[in-house]
């Protein structure tokens, strides 16, 4: 078997052939996102900027119940839109429950910036 002579021109070519099949399967992954933007859409999605405090939720809960149901609730948490409510007993959360859309819609006109969409009582201790 004859050896051929290596021809400098056709294997230059080869090279430049693998190279730019390398590069074409070449994966570059996306940009990073700028933090400071995806903070801040992350703040405005979950509404973190305009919570209010507990406190406020309690008082203003306790201003719409106080004279029907005075200490039969108790507010435990807001989170997500939902106001988690503990009641005394089932009667008074059958109660509530009947009233839920109407207390809703005053809550909401209490406090417009909690962004509260749902309640949800459960019976428990208080």
């Amino acid at each position: 078997m004859e050896e051929r002579p290596i021809d400098n021109r056709e294997s230059q070519k080869d090279f430049q052939q693998a190279q730019n099949l390398i590069k074409q399967r070449r994966v570059f992954p996306r940009q990073p996102l700028d933090l400071k933007r995806l903070v801040g859409r992350i703040v405005t999605e979950r509404g973190i900027a305009v919570q209010l405090s507990s406190q406020e939720v309690a008082d203003a809960w306790q201003s719409l119940t106080q004279t029907r149901w005075p200490n039969r609730t108790r507010v435990t948490s807001v989170n997500r839109g939902k106001l988690e409510v503990i009641v005394k007993d089932s009667i008074t959360n059958q109660e509530l429950t009947f009233e839920k859309s109407k207390l809703l819609h005053q809550l909401k006109q209490l406090l417009p910036d909690a962004k509260i969409q749902n309640l949800v009582f459960k019976i428990g201790g208080m």
